[in-house]
């Protein structure tokens, strides 16, 4: 087993060497899979399938199963009657619902799915919720997509954040070198990295493929996105002079978000409405400013 094979992809890929590590995992993957004898099967895991790039063309009889497809769907976390069984030997069951609003939220294959190891964590604290997947993840290749891509995106990721969805298609075989090209690949790199739940939307003829409707899956994700890349975005459309009036304003003139004393976010829905979430919960107000549950 070759657990996250596409990581030397992700660093080549903000250093400059793309095409060198290309070749090498090439050669590697066809001299360690194919052409051992002594191997009968092999599997490999990642975020990037990158056929395109023609990484497994030296493989053979070679299955992919993204989280798009039915098939193990159920292998890539826990599973609603799993969580509860483990809370029930964890005398944890009355954290459910903290749990559904956390960690739930993920739909691989049509089928709603909890983050194995925040649960594991949260059990192993005795109930403490807390983004346990922001310690875990490498989200350099995403943020550095996010602030690439900041002037075409601002509105749809401060909507994200806001609780609200978006519908876009989805390529499941990404290619590196044109991530940085247009914003439609980055969608998809938020869906297969976990940022994003994905639900099928049939076409509507004439129409022949369907598209996606994408939210921010639970309360640790939007903690996560909140602390990943909101502020790298801002800096990144003041810095071009592109932030948009509503996010000006929200920010207010010292570039920090503003509280006001009704409890709630101003009515802006720009990337300031986005700070002001995030400020609002570093004051201990986390759970009010949460995202959205399954």
């Amino acid at each position: 087993m070759i657990d996250e094979y596409d990581a030397p992809i992700h660093a080549a890929y903000l250093n400059g060497y793309l095409p060198e590590a290309i070749d090498f995992i090439r050669t590697f993957l066809s001299h360690g899979l194919k052409e051992n004898r002594h191997l009968w099967k092999g599997v490999l895991t990642g975020i990037l399938r990158v056929a395109r790039e023609s990484i497994f063309s030296g493989l053979n009889n070679l299955d992919v199963y993204t989280l798009l497809a039915e098939q193990f769907r159920t292998a890539f976390g826990f599973t609603e009657p799993e969580v509860v069984d483990l809370l029930a030997r964890a005398d944890c069951s009355g954290d459910l619902e903290t749990l559904r609003r956390w960690y739930n939220g993920y739909v691989f294959g049509g089928g709603v799915i909890y983050n194995p190891w925040s649960v594991n964590q949260f059990v192993s604290r005795r109930g403490a919720p807390a983004p346990y997947w922001l310690n875990t993840s490498s989200n350099e290749m995403v943020r550095d997509l996010v602030v690439r891509h900041a002037p075409s995106v601002e509105a749809e990721i401060a909507a994200l954040l806001n609780g609200e969805s978006i519908e876009r298609e989805l390529d499941e075989a990404l290619v590196p070198p044109e991530l940085a090209r247009g914003q439609d690949a980055l969608w998809s790199l938020l869906v297969f990295s976990g940022y994003l739940r994905a639900e099928y939307v049939p076409p509507v003829p004439p129409l022949e493929t369907g598209t996606y409707r994408l939210s921010i899956p639970n309360r640790e994700i939007r903690a996560v996105c909140l602390r990943t890349f909101v502020d790298p975005l801002r800096e990144a459309l003041e810095r071009r002079g592109q932030l948009l009036p509503a996010a000006r304003r929200g920010l207010g003139a010292n570039g920090r978000g503003r509280l006001d004393s009704g409890g709630g976010p101003p009515p802006e829905r720009g990337l300031g409405g986005a700070i002001w979430g995030r400020r609002t919960a570093g004051a201990g107000r986390a759970e009010d400013a949460g995202g959205g549950n399954a």
